[in-house]
């Protein structure tokens, strides 16, 4: 989903530099270069991978941009913070009132980059930027026409950032993007406060796994 025209995205911390490092007063945490930010997360975590940490990130971009043009989020729902669901949900809401259907036509990933990490006391933030490239319109489903956008592909960049608590390690085993507990291995099934009904996990909560708390524009960001 492309969100340049819309205002919805709350920040827990206002953007800055990313350049080496410096103490943030937000719940003490350091801001890291991406480089830097990997070695302290994988200091406490020798299992944490860079390639599968992105690759994860493809397939949570995926996931929830299919989930969006569905407007039915609750296969991404899982691994989305609690205020990023109800945010989008929100949204999703709107276009269903408007009897409107988005769609992200050839929707692919042009690159993923990371660019930074906040290494606080109780989590770590990673920011990745993801460039991508589709056709963005909205349809009107009682005329069948197109009410916004138009059918030429074009690029455009968003950056993701993804919430771990700090200690939490990495398995190996399937999580939340998966679809399955990282708490009790159960099959996935989250209620209305982001608990697993099984084991009442707060499983969106970043305490167990990663989860996707922000989605912010470049104008949005410094870097």
């Amino acid at each position: 989903m492309t969100t340049g025209d819309r205002d919805w995205i709350v920040t827990a911390i206002e953007p800055s530099s990313f350049e080496g490092a410096r103490a943030d007063g937000f719940l003490g945490s350091q801001r890291l270069s991406s480089g830097a930010g990997f070695q302290a997360i994988a200091s406490a975590d020798p299992a944490f991978d860079r390639e599968a940490f992105l690759k994860r990130v493809e397939s949570a971009f995926d996931a929830l941009q299919t989930a969006w043009q569905a407007r039915d989020l609750e296969a991404a729902r899982g691994f989305m913070s609690p205020g990023l669901y109800f945010a989008w949900s929100a949204q999703v809401d709107q276009l269903k009132e408007q009897h409107r259907k988005n769609v992200l036509e050839g929707l692919r990933i042009d690159g993923l980059l990371p660019v930074g990490v906040v290494h606080g006391r109780v989590f770590d933030d990673v920011m990745v930027q993801i460039d991508a490239t589709c056709a963005d319109y909205e349809i009107d489903e009682t005329t069948g026409r197109i009410a916004f956008g138009d059918k030429r592909p074009e690029p455009f960049a968003e950056y993701w950032t993804f919430q771990r608590g700090v200690g939490v390690a990495t398995t190996g085993k399937p999580g939340t993007l998966e679809k399955q507990c990282p708490n009790c291995g159960a099959p996935l099934n989250v209620n209305a406060v982001g608990e697993c009904t099984y084991c009442k996990a707060a499983v969106t909560s970043g305490k167990f796994d990663w989860v996707l708390s922000r989605i912010e524009q470049p104008e949005d960001v410094a870097l």
